[in-house]
């Protein structure tokens, strides 16, 4: 409860300083976050984490993975962070990340160069789960003009490139207001061997 309160004020002092106006480009959700930007003690040491770069500042999420299957004619495809179990628990301060969407393919390696763009307006409610959750959920970035990029196939890994603008939501803040911030992430994501 205590630390809840800690990150409250320490949000409140970022917006009453002028960094929530409705429409600028603020800091990162950083210094009540940056105690979230660790990567989890449970994280496998053979799953390197995943960095993306909000506002120009550093964040540490759990090992990226990545799912795609073929579904009623369309390629489904869901972007995640491998959350480790405490993460559904009160009190978790680690930060992650879940994109769903579909995209045109009769296969997974159908991905390949390809990218799928979100374009909402700024005022439009947010319909979508897709989004980075920061500090256990405390603050929430959304998808409004951003792209996911997947690099043409080759070696052991899937890249995804994750870059644009994010609306960064947090229910503590005065009169629930928002700001953009810019995201910028490069995830390396092994390959799925198939099974002999």
């Amino acid at each position: 409860m205590k630390r809840r309160r800690t990150v409250t004020i320490l949000i409140l002092g970022l917006c009453f300083t002028g960094g929530c106006r409705r429409g600028t480009a603020a800091p990162a959700p950083a210094p009540a976050t940056q105690v979230a930007a660790s990567q989890p003690a449970t994280q496998p040491a053979d799953a390197p984490p995943a960095t993306m770069i909000i506002n120009g500042q550093a964040f540490i999420f759990p090992a990226p993975k990545l799912v795609a299957i073929v579904k009623d004619g369309a390629l489904r495809v869901t972007l995640f962070s491998n959350d480790p179990a405490e993460a559904v628990r009160e009190g978790y301060t680690g930060n992650s990340f879940y994109f769903r969407f579909n995209m045109d393919g009769e296969k997974p390696d159908d991905l390949s160069g390809q990218q799928y763009l979100f374009r909402n307006s700024y005022a439009e409610q947010d319909e979508t789960a897709s989004g980075l959750f920061i500090a256990g959920g405390r603050q929430t970035l959304r998808p409004m003009d951003a792209t996911i990029s997947f690099d043409p196939a080759g070696g052991q890994l899937t890249v995804v490139h994750i870059t644009g603008s994010f609306k960064l939501i947090d229910d503590q803040t005065p009169d629930n207001q928002t700001t953009i911030v810019k995201v910028q992430a490069m995830l390396e994501i092994p390959v799925a061997q198939p099974a002999h």
